[in-house]
């Protein structure tokens, strides 16, 4: 489980973020870091709750990762969808 920088269990200070991409470039790096994203046979299942189900979609569309049908997923932002379709 990973908590976003400043955040729940995470290591430094509460609120230690300078800008939301920052978040992304966290999450981008430690997935790139993991065994299983290496392997590209082995499926990754990434989920996030708040503002972490943004930080996982934008960091699967940056590491070009197939969404699976997130039509279905129920309280997705507006602005998640925006940028994967512009």
């Amino acid at each position: 489980m990973i908590h976003p920088r400043g955040t729940g269990y995470s290591e430094g200070k509460r609120g230690d973020i300078l800008d939301f991409s920052d978040f992304i470039e966290d999450y981008v790096e430690i997935i790139k870091g993991d065994k299983s994203y290496q392997d590209s046979k082995q499926k990754i299942i990434l989920y996030g709750h708040s503002m972490s189900c943004a930080v996982a979609l934008v960091g699967a569309d940056k590491l070009h990762m197939t969404i699976g049908d997130y039509k279905k997923m129920t309280e997705l932002n507006d602005a998640i969808l925006d940028i994967n379709h512009s």
